[in-house]
């Protein structure tokens, strides 16, 4: 029997959140004809923020990125792989933001979503799941698999606060 360590659920969550800064940043990448002020979106002629569709493309003329906006503040945003599968997308519509994240084969990546996280290796495994409470810190089950689908670790969160680790025997 083998009795796997666990990985530092830390290391897990920081990974997420410098990801989702990534991506957060790249959201907010001005577009042709748009400028950024004071964090809303302005088109280049335009004296009021901007509402609207906003849309971006690869050299070739296929889709790089479509969004929506409301007075400047932006709503919804899909990025896409130059094959055409989403890459990324961010949505503000709900009371909560959403993002999810796709390899470029198109299997999902991550997910962000209100009180839970998961990740995913590129076959299509869960990799990682962790539920959190509504000021984002771990509060449940954390847990982690390998590509194989074996379970590697589980914890137990409180308001942010370990409280249980049990240990996965094979």
């Amino acid at each position: 029997m083998k009795i796997y360590q666990t990985l530092p659920a830390v290391l897990l969550f920081f990974g997420m959140f410098a990801l989702s800064c990534q991506l957060m940043d790249e959201v907010e990448e001005v577009f042709p004809g748009f400028v950024l002020e004071e964090g809303k979106l302005y088109e280049v002629s335009g004296k009021a923020p901007y509402s609207g569709k906003v849309t971006d493309y690869y050299d070739d003329g296929t889709l790089k990125m479509e969004g929506h906006y409301e007075e400047g503040v932006q709503k919804l945003i899909i990025y896409y792989y130059q094959n055409g599968n989403k890459r990324s997308k961010v949505d503000r519509t709900g009371e909560v933001d959403e993002m999810t994240t796709w390899f470029e084969s198109g299997q999902k990546q991550e997910e962000f979503l209100p009180g839970l996280i998961r990740e995913w290796y590129e076959n299509g495994q869960l990799m990682a799941k962790v539920q959190l409470d509504e000021f984002k810190n771990y509060h449940g089950d954390m847990k982690m698999w390998d590509e194989d689908g074996n379970l590697i670790t589980h914890e137990i969160y409180e308001n942010g606060e370990f409280v249980e680790r049990r240990n996965i025997e094979y």
